[in-house]
Parts: structure tokens; C-alpha cells; sequence
């Protein structure tokens, strides 16, 4: 958990590019002296500058000496504008600066300042409108030690008494300190808000950090990150309405909520292609599950991300399992690459050959002439569909094998029961899990309405069973809601945002 936000200074919190600039070139000008003798003693010195070595006084004094033209008067007059140069960018704040700071104070999140900084700078700082939010400020002048050396950013989390997994690193870029603030263990995120091409800036946009566009974004980030929750829903009879479809309602609710930032997926018994036709009104962003778990979709290319698949060994106990008895299906597998649903030519049964149908148009479908031909590929799933009694026996001799899991239940919209075997690891429990840690989520939420949607009750810290859900899952649930008809899920989605 984030509990401390370190910022880095310029170009971040305040910019030199909303004032007029007063650097080299202009203290030049004030000086009388042309720019090759003041920049090259100038920019020898920043080092020394910015670790405390040589103040702005004496380095001016050097110069203005080297060049013949000291004088006190001269000295001071480029020593104070100098400084006023300094002031006025606390002038010309992005206006969510100070609102951001604020925010983060309520949130109760340590913040820490780590600047290289030169003698005017540390002390316009100490002195700025700023400077009262900051709990921990390490400037480099002060420090003897700059950015991107990693004991500055050390001595800055032991001022704020937290951890670099504890920290979130908001700079421009530039020393490298994302780099460094990285490297350290911290999150590092690239401030953009006042970078401008053809500024002159230090530091464009980076590749390979996140970006923050403005400072509100920082604490909504840490609103999401404090407690990240991962959102999972079942389709049919869940998401789902009794004719199949999706709510215009759901849709706009859901998609309102993952352009907020909401982690919702969904875990399915469907296909890739049948889910994916399901949902195209909604607008996934995180993998999405299907085949209870066996396959990971990514849902904006609708490309596999990740399948599960049983071994030679277990499909081979399997062929034995199903010796003696004819129930109609389909195996689902990977041939050559792509995904395939092959079954028995003439092995039917009412109940399949309304899905053969139903599925006419399927390119996926694949009917084979033999037994063999059924076992092709990178084998995911077994699917079975017929009447209870006809599926009992072939249930009862493979429910439990630990080398797979089965699902046993009544189809939705019909008579028939299915039956599903699938490899150990694909169950939905396992797969939510997975997304969860891969998206670093301390709370997971879900919902269903059936018996395959148990095994992610049972791990979910929040389980919320729709209405029209079995009596099974009810008692496990954390809470009863409104039915699949009435878009339950997306309002409860929208009260907790």
C-alpha cells in the first residue's frame, strides 16, 4: 500500500517556462559580459552548486571577477533578480497544485520533497506557499548529495518513516530519478502536465514509465491504489438477461465505470467467440476468462492470451473413463494455432444437435470421422450435452479424478444438463487468482448465479449471488441481489463507485 508520495520540484510541482527565464544567458547580458565567458564558468560550477559546495554569491563573485566587472552593486543587482526569477514561478502554479496537495493531506499520505536545488533555490523553497505540505524535504544543497545518487531518495523515506514499496515517486524525469526511484524498489510515475515541446526543457515524455497528465491524477491514483479491487461477474443469468442479451443500461453503466478506472472482468463457461459476441457493446480492458477458466482472451484483440490444457497422460485416462459410452459433445483445442470445437459425425442427441444448430454458422465447429481425430491438438475442454440421466454414468466415473475439474449442471434456457471437464488449474478460482495478482489487487469482488461460479465465491473477499441464482450458491454469497433481468450487477457496480 502507498503511503508516502515523493515530488520531485521543477517541472513538477512549479515550472521556469510560465515566467520569464533568468539564467546564464540573461545574467550574462546584466553583466555586460558576452556569453562565452559567463556560461562555461557557469555550467562548470553546477555541481558544486548543487551540493552545497558554492553558493550563488560566491560563483557570481568568481565570474564577475574572471571578467573584470565586479562590483557589489553589480553582484547584488544579479543575485536579487535571480532570486525574484525564483519566486515568481511559485506565481504561476498549474492551478490543481495546491487542490492536490490538499487531497493528498486528507488522504492522509505522507509527502516528501527531494530537489537539486541550488543556495537561491533551497531557500526560495523554504519559504514558498508550498513548502508547509511537505513532511520530509531533502534538497540537494542541504543534502551534500543530488539526484540520481540512491542515499538522497534514502534519506528522504527515512525521514517519512515508510519503505520504497511504500512509495510513489511523481517527477519529470529529469537526473534520471525515475530511473533511480525505480530502481530502488519505489513506483515511479512521470509528471507531464507542464512539459511542452519546443520549451527548452530538460526532460521530454519518457517511454517505459506511467504518466500522470495532471495533479489530479495523482490522488485518484492512490484512491484506486490503496485498496485496488478486481471485479469479476459471471455472463449468462448474471450479467445476462433471460433472452441472451445484454442491456443497453449495463452497457453504458460499465463502461462508465472502467473509463473511471474500475477493474471489471468477466469468467465464463462460453467460448472466446461466443462471449466476445455477447459483449461487444461492452468495452473490456483487463483479460477476460472463458471455457471456466481455461483461456484468457485479451479482450481489445480478442487474441489468447493464456490456455490451460490437459496432458497426454490425462487424456489418455480420460478415453478410458468414457469406454462403453456414447454421449454426444464436443472437445475444445487448440489445432495448428487456432481454436477448434471437434465432434463425432452422426454421434448426436436432441439436446447437441440443437447446439450444432444454434452454433450453424461457427467456423470453430469441426465434425471428424473417428474417436483419434477428437484428441487433435492442445486439448482444453470436454463438453457434453444431453438429458440427466443419459450424462449420469459418464459423471459418476470422472467426478472424483483430482487431474481435472468437473461441472455438472442444468442448461438455462433448456431441459438438457452439461457437463464440462476441464484441466486441474482452469477452474474460475484459479484464474480470477491469477488476474489478482497480476493487476496487484488486495480485494476481489464477484458475482453468479451457479454451481461453476462457486469456486470463486469461496475466495472472493466480497460474493454477491443474483436473485434468480441456485439455492447453493445463495448460501455462500455475501449478499442477494436483484435478479439477471433488472442490470443488478452494473447498478451495484455504479453504487460502489
Amino acid at each position: 500500500m502507498i503511503r508516502a508520495v515523493i515530488f520531485d520540484m521543477y517541472e513538477t510541482l512549479i515550472t521556469h517556462y510560465e515566467s520569464p527565464l533568468y539564467f546564464g544567458s540573461q545574467m550574462a547580458a546584466d553583466a555586460g559580459i558576452p556569453e562565452s565567458g559567463f556560461r562555461p564558468l557557469w555550467h562548470a560550477s553546477e555541481n558544486d552548486r548543487a551540493i552545497g559546495k558554492a553558493s550563488l554569491e560566491e560563483i557570481l563573485t568568481r565570474i564577475l571577477q574572471k571578467n573584470h566587472c565586479y562590483s557589489e552593486e553589480l553582484l547584488m543587482k544579479i543575485v536579487n533578480k535571480r532570486m525574484e526569477a525564483k519566486k515568481e514561478c511559485f506565481r504561476h502554479l498549474h492551478p490543481e497544485i495546491l487542490s492536490m496537495l490538499s487531497r493528498l493531506k486528507e488522504q492522509k499520505i505522507r509527502i516528501g520533497l527531494i530537489s537539486n536545488c541550488f543556495s537561491e533555490e533551497a531557500s526560495v523553497i523554504r519559504n514558498s506557499s508550498l513548502f508547509p505540505y511537505f513532511d520530509a524535504a531533502c534538497l540537494s544543497y542541504e543534502q551534500g548529495v543530488q539526484k540520481p545518487d540512491a542515499e538522497i531518495f534514502e534519506r528522504c523515506m527515512a525521514s517519512l518513516a515508510v519503505k520504497p514499496e511504500e512509495c510513489l515517486y511523481v517527477g519529470d524525469g529529469g537526473s534520471d530519478e525515475l530511473e533511480a526511484a525505480r530502481d530502488l524498489g519505489m513506483t515511479a510515475v512521470q509528471a507531464v502536465w507542464y512539459l511542452r515541446k519546443g520549451s527548452g526543457q530538460p526532460c521530454g515524455v519518457k517511454q517505459g514509465f506511467p504518466h500522470f497528465d495532471s495533479p489530479r491524477e495523482v490522488p485518484e491514483y492512490l484512491w484506486k491504489s490503496r485498496e485496488r479491487t478486481l471485479y469479476v461477474t459471471d455472463l449468462d443469468g448474471t450479467l445476462m438477461r433471460d433472452d441472451k442479451s445484454i442491456s443497453g443500461t449495463t452497457a453504458a453503466i460499465i463502461n462508465k465505470l472502467i473509463d473511471q478506472g474500475m477493474l471489471i472482468t468477466y469468467a465464463t463457461a462460453r467460448s472466446k467467440k461466443s462471449a466476445s459476441v455477447i459483449t461487444r457493446d461492452i468495452h473490456f480492458k483487463i483479460p477476460v476468462i472463458t471455457l471456466n477458466g481455461t483461456i484468457f482472451v485479451d479482450p481489445q484483440t480478442n487474441e489468447e492470451i493464456e490456455t490451460v490444457a490437459f496432458t497426454r497422460e490425462e487424456l489418455h485416462i480420460l478415453r478410458q473413463c468414457q469406454k462403453g459410452l456414447d454421449v454426444p459433445g464436443y472437445v475444445s483445442a487448440f489445432i495448428n494455432g487456432k481454436d477448434r470445437k471437434s465432434y463425432r459425425k452422426g454421434k448426436v442427441n436432441p439436446g447437441f444437435q440443437h447446439y450444432l444448430e444454434e452454433h450453424a454458422d461457427d467456423k470453430r465447429l469441426r465434425m471428424v470421422q473417428t474417436e483419434e481425430e477428437l484428441y487433435d491438438g492442445k486439448v482444453c475442454c470436454f463438453t457434453y450435452i444431453a438429458e440427466q440421466e443419459e450424462l449420469l454414468p459418464l459423471y459418476q466415473r470422472v467426478k472424483d479424478n483430482e487431474k481435472w475439474i468437473c461441472i455438472f449442471q442444468k442448461d438455462k434456457y433448456r431441459s438438457e444438463y452439461w457437463l464440462e471437464i476441464c484441466p486441474k488449474n482452469a477452474a474460475k478460482d484459479n484464474a480470477v487468482r491469477r488476474l489478482q495478482r497480476q493487476y496487484n489487487c488486495q480485494r476481489l469482488v464477484v458475482f453468479g448465479d451457479s454451481l461453476n461460479d462457486i469456486s470463486m465465491f469461496r475466495i472472493a473477499d466480497e460474493a454477491y449471488a443474483v436473485e434468480n441464482a441456485v439455492e447453493e450458491l445463495k448460501a455462500i454469497a455475501t449478499k442477494v441481489i436483484g435478479d439477471n433481468n433488472s442490470d443488478s450487477v452494473a447498478c451495484w457496480l455504479g453504487h460502489e463507485m
